[in-house]
């Protein structure tokens, strides 16, 4: 029972977020599932030590689409960077990176 704990837990949090409407942790917790129940088993390990940095990069390419297709015009972009939260915001990043 022990070796399928991890299984039925997945299976009852993606039911669960089913029914709340998070898609986002329904299809997270689906992908899992498929790589746990398939060959594809052997990169869980790549998946916990390089899962955030994928995740990030996906992130980051996704708010700065806009920018690169045009858009977001470049200079409604430095209006935004112009105030004083924007500049505290950049700061902080900066402090935490």
């Amino acid at each position: 029972m022990a070796a399928y704990a991890s299984t039925i837990i997945l299976i009852c949090l993606a039911v669960l977020s089913y029914f709340v409407h998070n898609n986002a942790v329904t299809i997270s917790i689906l992908v899992l599932l498929a790589i746990k129940i398939t060959p594809l088993a052997q990169f869980f390990s790549y998946v916990e030590k390089q899962g955030i940095t994928l995740g990030i990069i996906i992130l980051t390419v996704a708010v700065m689409a806009p920018l690169a297709s045009g858009s977001l015009p470049a200079s409604a972009l430095l209006k935004y960077f112009a105030n004083l939260k924007s500049i505290v915001a950049i700061l902080v990043g900066i402090f935490v990176a």
